[in-house]
């Protein structure tokens, strides 16, 4: 069956997610509605959906590639319930990432609420620590090969190459945000940690900012 993926209006995706029969999909829906207000505008380009042959609406994604291609953004992706289980946001994050590699945008960022893990594990995404809102934060180069690349790019390359000249945001990005959390916070984060594992890279991080930090002091 072929799919395709069609930019949307505000108008028109007020129209589609009026179609979402279940309400936690809706509400999630209406919470990414809301955020793209605030924040961007719907002229500028960045919200799509995956559409199957027949027209039906499949799974929606934000995104933003900055003016001079430097990052690509994942803002939000949804899949309503009754479309889940068939690949759909896969089939838009590899669309979106053949769309960074052609644009040659250079790294690519994201954040993961702890519920998503698994999903994003399985393609390779891997983070260097919590965001203020207790959330996992990815921030990589683009891979070559695109999305189908990612696993390797990580198994393969260093902390102190992933990170790049985006070292010091992504630390300043993270760091202490791990630390006072409540019991709930803490549990659920522990949790994290036994899934991510070695995608989890914030001992790494601090190594690659005291290295940075020697190096500056010793010029």
């Amino acid at each position: 069956m072929p799919y395709r993926v069609i930019d949307v209006n505000r108008k028109e995706y007020l129209d589609s997610i009026a179609q979402i029969g279940d309400a936690k999909s809706r509400g999630f829906a209406d919470q990414a509605l809301r955020w793209w207000d605030r924040h961007y505008s719907w002229n500028a380009g960045g919200s799509v959906i995956l559409t199957d042959d027949t027209g039906e609406h499949l799974c929606y994604l934000f995104y933003k590639i900055d003016r001079y291609y430097e990052y690509l953004t994942i803002h939000n992706i949804l899949t309503p319930l009754c479309h889940r289980r068939h690949g759909y946001a896969l089939m838009l994050l590899q669309w979106v990432f053949e769309l960074a590699v052609h644009s040659h945008v250079r790294r690519f960022k994201a954040v993961c609420v702890p519920q998503s893990l698994d999903f994003y594990l399985s393609l390779g995404f891997c983070y260097w620590g919590l965001t203020s809102t207790r959330d996992y934060y990815c921030n990589l180069p683009v891979p070559a090969e695109g999305l189908d690349g990612l696993r390797e790019m990580v198994d393969s390359a260093s902390a102190e190459t992933l990170a790049g000249t985006a070292l010091q945001s992504i630390h300043d990005r993270v760091a202490d945000n791990d630390a006072a959390l409540n019991t709930d916070q803490q549990n659920l984060h522990d949790a994290g940690l036994a899934k991510l594992q070695g995608a989890y890279m914030q001992t790494e991080l601090i190594a690659c900012m005291e290295e940075a930090e020697e190096k500056n002091s010793a010029r």
